[in-house]
């Protein structure tokens, strides 16, 4: 991971600390499939306004995250699905 984060899939991660927080949806796949890891840390947030306007359609999310804010999915039109583990 470089000082900028890391972009897999259309969706930037960055590390804070001892873990990875999904800071932005940039250009996301219509089913968009969060990481659990990314150099064996792993991701625990996906921030506020995170996929804001996107146009996913489905996200997966892996029992790694544990915050989820109320509007990381603010104005995402197309969404019919969020599956979270556990």
């Amino acid at each position: 991971m470089n000082f900028f984060g890391t972009l897999i899939n259309g969706v930037l991660y960055n590390k804070e600390k001892n873990e990875v927080v999904v800071t932005k949806a940039i250009f996301p796949q219509k089913k968009c499939v969060i990481e659990s890891t990314i150099d064996e840390l792993p991701i625990t947030v996906i921030n506020p306004k995170a996929f804001k306007n996107s146009s996913v359609k489905e996200v997966v999310i892996p029992e790694t995250v544990k915050n989820i804010f109320n509007d990381t999915f603010m104005n995402c039109k197309n969404l019919k699905s969020v599956f979270l583990s556990k």
